[in-house]
C-alpha cells in the first residue's frame, strides 16, 4: 500500500490520479535513485489499480485483491529482476524468495537480493529466456478480468536481445496491460525503450521525514535524526546504515580521539614522564584493538579516514562540505588545525596502508603499533 512508502506524497498523488481518471500509461519507468522507494510505490500502485474498494488516499487493504496483494500472490501481478543463473533457471524459480525478501523490505537493494540467492560476485542479469516469458505470461487473459501487471525491476540489466524483444510488447501491448519498469539507472536502458515509456521521476525522501522514521524506529535523538538525514540524502537504505553504524562510530570515534590525543601528547607534553606514560598508552592501545575483529580493525581504520578527511575540510568553515556527527564536532573544533595541507595526505596514507595490511591478515598489534608511532611524526600544526 502507499501508506507503508514514506514520503513521496507528491509521486503518490500523481499515481492516484492517473488511476481515479482512467488515464493510465500501459508502460511507465519508476526512476531514481536507490531508497527512494520505487518498488514498493509500483506494487502500491498496482494494487490501488486493482482494489475494490480504493479511497482517495490508497488502497482498501482489505478487500480480496488487496489480501492477496499483501503477499505479492495476486495471479495479475507478474515480476522480472536480475538473477545470477544457473544451468536453466529464470526469475519463476526465484519467485518465492524474492516475494518474501520484497514483502519483508519494500527498499530491497539488488546488492542485498544478490547475496541472497547467491555466494557468486558475478552480477545479476536479466536473462534472454526471460523475455518469452513475459510475452506469453501478457498474453494470458487476466485472471481477475482487470489488469495484468508485469513490474520489470532493475530493467538495466537486461542485455540487449532481452530489451529488443521485450520493446515489442511495449510498441503492441495487450489489453488492460501495464508494465512498470523500476531502474535505478535509468540511462543503461537502451533508448528504444526509454522513448516509449513515461517517465516517473521518483525524487530523494524528504528530510523530515527521514528524521520521523530514524526517531521511530532507532531512537535517535533529535540532533543524530536531523544529522542522519543529511548525510542519507534522501534514500531511506543509507538512513538505515547510518543509524545502523551510529552506535558503533561512537566506540571509533572514542579510540580515534585517544589515538589523536596521546601521540600529540607525546610530541607536546611538558615533562618526560608524562611522554612515557603516553608511550605505554599507546602500546596497550594497539594490544587492545589487537584483540578485536579484523572487521571491527578495518572499520575503524576506515572510520578514521573519514574523520581525517572530515577534519582537513573543517578548517574551510563551510558546513555544507562537512558531514561529522553530533558528537564528533566538539572535538574537531580544537583537533582541525592539526590537520592541514601539510600531513593530511602523509596521514591518510599511513592509515590506508594499515588498513590493507589488516585486510592482508598482517599482525594486528604491530601494525597499530607502527601507525601510532607514525602519527606521532606527522601530528601538528603548520
Amino acid at each position: 500500500m502507499f501508506a507503508d512508502i514514506i514520503g513521496q506524497e507528491k509521486v503518490k498523488k500523481h499515481l492516484i490520479d492517473s488511476a481515479k481518471s482512467g488515464r493510465v500509461p500501459h508502460a511507465q519507468l519508476f526512476c531514481g535513485k536507490e531508497g527512494t522507494g520505487k518498488l514498493g510505490l509500483a506494487i502500491a500502485y498496482a494494487q490501488y489499480l486493482s482494489c475494490k474498494h480504493p479511497t482517495d488516499s490508497d488502497s482498501c487493504g482489505v478487500c480480496p485483491s488487496c489480501l492477496k496483494f499483501r503477499n505479492l500472490a495476486h495471479p495479475d501481478l507478474h515480476f522480472v529482476f536480475p538473477i545470477v543463473k544457473k544451468d536453466n533457471e529464470t526469475c519463476d524459480d526465484y519467485l518465492k524468495q524474492f516475494r518474501e525478501s520484497v514483502t519483508n523490505d519494500h527498499y530491497l537493494t539488488n546488492s542485498t537480493w544478490l547475496n541472497e540467492i547467491s555466494n557468486e560476485t558475478k552480477k545479476g542479469k536479466i536473462y534472454d529466456s526471460e523475455s518469452d516469458k513475459i510475452i506469453k505470461k501478457l498474453s494470458m487473459k487476466s485472471y481477475e478480468g482487470g489488469y495484468k501487471f508485469m513490474i520489470i525491476w532493475q530493467p538495466e540489466s537486461m542485455d540487449v536481445g532481452t530489451a529488443n524483444k521485450i520493446l515489442k510488447i511495449i510498441e503492441e501491448p495487450p489489453a488492460k496491460t501495464l508494465m512498470i519498469l523500476v531502474s535505478n539507472e535509468p540511462d543503461r536502458i537502451i533508448g528504444t525503450i526509454l522513448s516509449r515509456t513515461q517517465r516517473v521521476n521518483v525524487p530523494p525522501v524528504e528530510r523530515d521525514k527521514i528524521e520521523s522514521y530514524v526517531k521511530e524506529q532507532y531512537q535517535e535523538s533529535d540532533d543524530d535524526a536531523k544529522y542522519i538525514a543529511r548525510v542519507a540524502a534522501g534514500s531511506i537504505v543509507a538512513a538505515r546504515n547510518a543509524a545502523e553504524s551510529n552506535s558503533a562510530n561512537k566506540q571509533h570515534f572514542e579510540d580515534f580521539k585517544f589515538l589523536m590525543r596521546t601521540t600529540w601528547g607525546i610530541r607536546n607534553f611538558s615533562t618526560l614522564d608524562k611522554k612515557g606514560d603516553a608511550l605505554i598508552d599507546l602500546r596497550k592501545f594497539a594490544e587492545t584493538m589487537a584483540k578485536n575483529s579484523r572487521n571491527h580493525q578495518i572499520e575503524f581504520l576506515q572510520y578514521a579516514q573519514r574523520m581525517i578527511r572530515e577534519n582537513f575540510i573543517y578548517n574551510f568553515h563551510n558546513e555544507d562540505l562537512n558531514y561529522l556527527a553530533p558528537f564528533e564536532k566538539d572535538f574537531s573544533k580544537k583537533f582541525s588545525p592539526f590537520i592541514n595541507e601539510g600531513n593530511v595526505i602523509g596521514i591518510s596514507t599511513c592509515l590506508g596502508e594499515a588498513e590493507k595490511s589488516i585486510a592482508q591478515n598482517g599482525q594486528s598489534k604491530i601494525i597499530f603499533t607502527d601507525l601510532a608511532l607514525k602519527m606521532i611524526m606527522l601530528l601538528k600544526t603548520n
